[in-house]
């Protein structure tokens, strides 16, 4: 398998995330589906029934949303514009127009009480279950084949995206989409001087005038939306730039040619404020009906599967619209067919590679190591339970089908035998619930930037895998480093303002905030038990390490502690009486010893030390795990000799960073010119996370806390 570089020793090619990777195992830990059968109608008198008492104390904000009515739902589901705030508006006020939108509900997830947090136990379950799938070193099981990668790399000319852009799209060509039978086919346009399109630049408002005659969108028009517009057009000529341009256009017949005009796009497809630098229109000479090429069935479904919001304003089907000009990369072969194409000639591309015949996913870039067995059974599977995918598209990777159970659905799904409950306040603590405030903006992970998700052998800008390089590998598990939250919230009046629709407003629980929850657990082995044990051990608050949970991680929100207690059961003592000999009900449950839970935990390492063939704590996979759960006080992580000072390795870079701000190496040449830089723009390789802070010095699993026990409430079980 491909590991990623041990350590980058250019500090010029370092990018820094409040994020990173534990790597994926070299190998996967399966269960014997036949040895290690679990029946779930007994109890079995060699395995584990009880439950783990938990007490799990906030550290730093926490904050999880409430879910919405179903009318709040349907409210959020429509395309609400933005309400003016007051003029000079305060930040109370600003936080009052946020809301009028439901999805900027603030309140915390609750039950009853609003004022009564409450976490999910799904939260709980989850966060739990991504950690014992690293431990034990289990599949990486949620991969999707969906959606594909799409990307553009107009500028990029010096790196290995760009050259693969401009290889793939220097033969662009126009023409005229349309369907016959079960088939899309494009109908190439006419050609002139060796093209069949050609731009069209207004050079004054009387321009501007012709263009608001034809129909057709300004790329500064607030309501800017991408035309197709009938006109005539004088013959073409290449400019100074080798550009191919028109220098007059008109909608009445009285020019030399006819085709269409279209805006493509204003490059503000993303919402961000501002004017676009945007200012040729694109012009499709007419239709010529003597070259024809058929669209390939799979490329057709990777683009609508994996449209744009601003794609789908095209049309259900984008840019397949029958009859409608379309931007397309001429077959190479002569009855070949078109798999690149889209409604601008500056188009995105699927990532493709040349042993697969559709546009790569996150599932293609897993090992085979991995993927040859993503339906055996693993341990985090045995313990929580899976559902399997009984039918497979045409979508699916061979693996996948490969592997599948033939005995039907039987083998297809497992009931999982840990029960988690919601986390509800522990008593007597007061009003634990913070202002309503307004958290920095997070956007969602963008996995196109490979030079963080997926392996890197070889850091230099022209030598970067990306998802049509063969072989290429995911990182891993994305995790989120402990940082205090002290730059989570902004107070910035005026930029709120300007990209409303961008913020939305929380309303987090106080750190110290303590929430119990249970475990319940049925049947587990020693091995099973251990592994929870040996996840809980490392987040306990006397310890070097927290959890991640709830909304905000990249801010620094959501580190936890968690303390727990073990209670195993004796089910025949639970059916030999009916009250205890304390009066109370009969549950079977006993304190375990502090023997039994090493007993479990040890158990649970000599498994994976026997199947690896080394100490689970010298492996790769659990030192990083321990780099990024390392708590450190809550301190952020700094990398210190930078030429101009000292900066967090642990924010996102910017697209647009101030200079006084920006500490990264490389950079320093770019501050006596410009106000602001691109941190991205040489496509720096995230290092692994030992290299950005080692994992504290290796010990011994703790004990639960002995003077912090967390008391057990009896109660009736009625099974």
């Amino acid at each position: 398998m491909k590991k990623h570089i041990r350590k980058i020793e250019n500090d010029n090619r370092i990018a820094i995330a409040p994020y990173n990777f534990v790597p994926l195992p070299d190998r996967v830990i399966t269960l014997d589906p036949d040895k290690d059968k679990i029946d779930h109608a007994r109890y079995a008198n060699n395995r584990n029934t009880g439950q783990i008492d938990c007490k799990l104390t906030t550290e730093t904000d926490l904050y999880i949303r409430s879910g919405l009515t179903a009318s709040e739902f349907a409210a959020s589901q429509q395309n609400a514009q933005p309400v003016d705030p007051p003029q000079r508006a305060s930040l109370e006020e600003l936080i009052a127009v946020l809301q009028t939108n439901p999805k900027n509900k603030p309140q915390f997830f609750s039950t009853t009480n609003s004022n009564q947090p409450v976490i999910p136990a799904s939260s709980l379950r989850g966060m739990i279950r991504s950690l014992v799938e690293i431990a034990s070193f289990s599949k990486v099981g949620w991969v999707s084949d969906n959606p594909q990668f799409f990307f553009r790399a107009v500028a990029d000319n010096k790196r290995s995206i760009g050259i693969y852009y401009k290889n793939k799209i220097k033969n662009v060509q126009a023409g005229y989409v349309c369907k016959i039978g079960d088939k899309w086919v494009i109908f190439k346009a006419k050609v002139i001087n060796g093209k069949n399109f050609c731009w069209y630049k207004p050079w004054n408002s009387l321009n501007d005038d012709i263009i608001r005659e034809i129909g057709i969108s300004m790329f500064n028009d607030n309501d800017f939306s991408i035309g197709y517009k009938p006109i005539y057009f004088d013959n073409p000529n290449f400019d100074e730039h080798r550009k191919f341009i028109t220098d007059r256009i008109s909608v009445r017949n009285n020019l030399n040619n006819k085709g269409f005009i279209t805006n493509s796009g204003n490059m503000l497809e993303t919402g961000e404020e501002g004017n676009s630098n945007r200012k040729n229109y694109c012009i499709i000479f007419e239709k010529s009906q003597e070259h024809k090429y058929t669209i390939n069935d799979q490329a057709i479904y990777d683009y609508c599967n994996n449209l744009t919001e601003f794609q789908k304003l095209l049309g259900e089907k984008g840019c397949l619209i029958n009859g409608r000009p379309i931007f397309f990369i001429e077959p190479t072969q002569e009855k070949g067919e078109v798999i690149y194409f889209g409604h601008s000639p500056n188009f995105r591309l699927a990532y493709r590679r040349d042993d697969l015949d559709k546009a790569v996913s996150a599932l293609d870039c897993l090992p085979s190591e991995i993927s040859s067995n993503l339906n055996i059974p693993d341990l985090a599977e045995s313990i929580f339970g899976y559902v399997r995918q009984t039918k497979t598209n045409d979508q699916n990777r061979a693996a996948v089908n490969n592997s599948l159970s033939q005995e039907g659905e039987k083998k297809q799904a497992l009931a999982g035998r840990v029960f988690f409950s919601n986390a509800h306040l522990s008593p007597e603590q007061g009003d634990v619930l913070k202002e309503t405030h307004i958290p920095q903006i997070l956007a969602s992970p963008k996995p196109t930037t490979f030079q963080h998700y997926l392996v890197q052998i070889d850091p230099a800008q022209d030598q970067l895998a990306h998802y049509s390089t063969k072989g290429a590998v995911i990182r891993g598990r994305k995790l989120y480093w402990h940082q205090q939250p002290s730059n989570a919230y902004t107070t910035d009046i005026k930029q709120v303002e300007k990209a409303q629709t961008q913020y939305t407003c929380i309303t987090p629980v106080n750190p110290g905030t303590t929430f119990e929850f249970t475990i319940r657990f049925e049947n587990l082995s020693d091995v099973e038990l251990g592994a929870l044990l040996w996840v809980l051990d490392l987040a306990s608050c006397a310890g070097k390490y927290r959890f991640k949970l709830g909304m905000g991680k990249p801010l620094g929100l959501g580190s936890v502690a968690i303390n727990y207690e073990l209670q195993l059961t004796d089910r025949k003592q639970r059916y030999q009486r009916l009250f205890a000999r304390d009066g109370n009900w009969e549950t079977g449950f006993e304190p375990s010893s502090q023997a039994t839970q090493t007993k479990a935990i040890d158990a649970f390492c000599k498994f994976i030390d026997d199947n690896l063939g080394m100490d689970i704590e010298e492996t790769e996979q659990i030192q990083q795990l321990r780099s990024l759960l390392a708590y450190r006080n809550g301190e952020g992580i700094l990398f210190a000799g930078f030429s101009s000072g000292e900066d967090s390795a642990l924010r996102y870079m910017e697209i647009e960073r101030n200079t006084k701000m920006s500490f990264l190496p490389s950079q320093e040449d770019k501050k006596n010119k410009e106000a602001m830089i691109n941190e991205y723009d040489d496509r720096r390789v995230l290092p692994k996370p030992s290299q950005v802070a080692p994992p504290p010095p290796r010990e011994l699993p703790r004990p639960p806390i002995a003077d912090d026990p967390i008391k057990v409430t009896v109660r009736r079980v009625t099974r």
